[in-house]
């Protein structure tokens, strides 16, 4: 802190940074209180913009000038720091209990075992893949279909809806490695989508 660390109120750097972190990590908090299956923010973005509105929340804090310090200014940043690394303790306790997410380089098989467990009927939209004449083509004989980095979610509709969202996956085959991304309804899972493969990406249709 500089010179005049012992005129800044302690609290609302606390504050300032807590309620940055809690605005930046709003959509794993949001997955924490609906317990829903969705991922089209990856944390790898996530946590660096918690830290970086944490660290906006302290500075409009320093505005704040505290009237009256008895205290030392390493007493106030160690009282500062507690506060701060508790919030973001708590926050990543949050995350870690509310996603088991392997991560993206996590092996293909292991991943394809989670989004099995993870979303409803994801098997089916693993026999749709492994059967897509236009993604054969292009890898081969399909062994493995794995979420990757991108938008993965599903949204439950208790409509005539049904279950809909977006997968970007992985799609591992005897000639190569592709991504494929489609938006579905679950139900009649994947059929329209894209697929890039060696740095092409191009529009497909699997018929069933």
């Amino acid at each position: 802190m500089s010179s005049q660390g012992s005129e800044i109120e302690p609290s609302f750097l606390m504050l300032g940074g807590t309620i940055g972190l809690l605005v930046g990590s709003s959509p794993l908090l949001f997955n924490l209180l609906t317990q829903a299956s969705y991922y089209s923010i990856s944390p790898l973005i996530i946590l660096p913009v918690s830290f970086l509105l944490s660290i906006l929340g302290i500075r409009i804090a320093c505005e704040f000038p505290h009237r009256e310090s008895n205290f030392h200014r390493r007493v106030l940043l160690s009282r500062n720091l507690i506060g701060w690394l508790v919030a973001l303790l708590a926050l990543t306790v949050i995350w870690m209990n509310n996603s088991s997410f392997p991560g993206i380089t996590a092996a293909s098989v292991v991943r394809q075992q989670w989004a099995d467990k993870e979303f409803n009927r994801y098997k089916e939209v693993v026999d749709t893949i492994k059967t897509c004449q236009p993604i054969i083509k292009q890898v081969g004989r399909v062994k493995y279909v794995a979420p990757t980095s991108g938008r993965n979610y599903v949204i439950s509709d208790p409509g005539s809806s049904g279950h809909s969202g977006e997968f970007t996956l992985e799609v591992v085959g005897q000639k190569g490695v592709g991504v494929a991304n489609f938006s579905f309804h679950i139900d009649t899972v994947v059929s329209h989508g894209k697929l890039t493969y060696q740095g092409r990406t191009q529009e497909i249709v699997c018929r069933s």
